[in-house]
């Protein structure tokens, strides 16, 4: 069960049950007990916002130290909303964890089955969904906003995790993160048709103010429809745009800082 954990002073969602059965960690981290000055106050983990670098390389230091994967252990992607899956292993340590130019090119999910390799997403809004094999013997990281899910990232983040670790996508276990919920996600005509076409009428709440779109009931439809088991998916529940604890691009005017989520099997 996913929980709200303090580590060396940094407030923490994980699910310490996870790592006890299969020696999986999960963890989702909000902008809280960093080093940042505004607007990117106070733990900002991304390099390619504008923030200063070396802020962000102690925040991430910081993080390091409270989950217990060294940076030099950490692989991340360039996301660019895209549907990009990448396998990573010993190989590509440290991909994107000390600057931004290393990071994976093109990538919004990663995938790996090496012990001890943490990879990640960086994210202000969108959904940060962490996957796990039966057994921990593979996971994956899944940057997800509105284009991603549209384009389907997730599922196809979902097959290469099961074709990596041999397993049906039944048995895998879903993670998602605080993103931007339904009740701030106000979206156009346009998307809302798109939306419904591809995913279902109950992505969408319609009211007097216009349509706002369920971006993780779309996502998680998706994962359904390869044959995910809703008993083993499990939510934050949070809204970053509620929640002053978060970044959030809508809410702060696009200039922000990233939280994010992160999957790595314990050596």
């Amino acid at each position: 069960m996913l929980q709200t954990t303090r580590r060396d002073g940094l407030s923490i969602i994980s699910a310490p049950g996870l790592q006890a059965e299969c020696g999986v960690t999960v963890a989702f981290t909000d902008r809280v007990g960093g080093a940042g000055a505004p607007p990117f106050e106070s733990l900002n983990l991304s390099f390619n916002v504008g923030d200063d670098h070396t802020v962000v390389l102690e925040n991430r230091l910081e993080v390091a130290g409270a989950l217990g994967f060294p940076l030099a252990r950490w692989v991340l992607g360039r996301q660019v909303h895209g549907v990009g899956v990448s396998s990573v292993g010993s190989l590509e340590a440290a991909r994107g964890a000390f600057d931004q130019a290393s990071a994976m090119p093109g990538t919004d999910a990663l995938v790996t089955a090496e012990e001890g390799l943490l990879v990640g997403v960086l994210v202000a809004d969108c959904l940060p969904v962490l996957m796990v094999a039966p057994a921990g013997r593979c996971v994956a990281a899944v940057h997800a906003g509105w284009r991603g899910v549209a384009r389907g990232i997730a599922p196809r983040a979902l097959l290469a995790l099961a074709g990596r670790a041999g397993c049906r996508p039944a048995d895998v276990r879903v993670f998602v993160g605080p993103h931007i919920r339904s009740c701030c996600m106000q979206v156009d005509d346009s998307l809302a048709v798109e939306f419904a076409r591809r995913f279902g009428e109950g992505c969408l709440v319609r009211g007097e103010a216009g349509v706002r779109l369920d971006l993780e009931r779309a996502c998680l439809s998706a994962l359904y429809g390869l044959g995910v088991d809703e008993d083993n998916v499990e939510s934050a529940g949070e809204c970053t745009v509620c929640g002053e604890a978060y970044f959030s691009h809508r809410r702060d005017g696009g200039t922000t800082g990233r939280q994010a989520g992160f999957v790595g099997i314990v050596r």
